[in-house]
């Protein structure tokens, strides 16, 4: 059975089989004989699962599976700095396994926290900043009025 794991002793049915934890997962092996953590960029928030899912757009989760408790909730995936973004739709637990996967916003956006994508700044507003700072790119007031919209 997807999830669970037998020590070996054999059965005839899946009452011996013994179901993953949180934080861990089978790995996606049928016949395991246990389960494994969940590793950076996953976690596992049920019991019995056969994988651990990937963190979603906006998060990321750095600690590479020592700690269990450390992936038994979405809430472990920590959110993008504001001013940055992760737009990987959680394919590639690679994506999101650490800070640096988050991407300052480009120039002309900004962010909140966990973003998925950046917002462009308003109609008549720029933001000249190319992208080295999060904290020139964390909010709109960091939008600047453009000279020629000034009444």
């Amino acid at each position: 059975m997807a999830g669970t794991y037998t020590d070996g002793t054999g059965g005839q049915d899946d009452s011996v089989c013994t179901a993953c934890t949180l934080g861990t997962s089978t790995d996606g092996q049928a016949g395991a004989t246990g389960c494994v953590n969940c590793g950076a960029g996953t976690y596992s928030s049920n019991e019995g699962l056969s994988s651990c899912t990937v963190c979603p757009a906006g998060t990321f989760l750095a600690d590479d599976g020592i700690s269990v408790d450390a992936h038994d909730s979405e809430d472990d995936c920590a959110l993008c700095a504001a001013g940055s973004f992760l737009t990987d739709e959680a394919i590639s637990p690679d994506a999101h396994d650490s800070d640096t996967d988050c991407q300052v916003c480009p120039a002309g956006a900004y962010s909140s926290s966990g973003a998925a994508t950046c917002t462009v700044c308003p109609a008549g507003s720029f933001l000249t900043d190319g992208g080295t700072s999060t904290d020139e790119h964390n909010s709109v007031d960091d939008c600047e009025v453009s000279p020629t919209h000034l009444a």
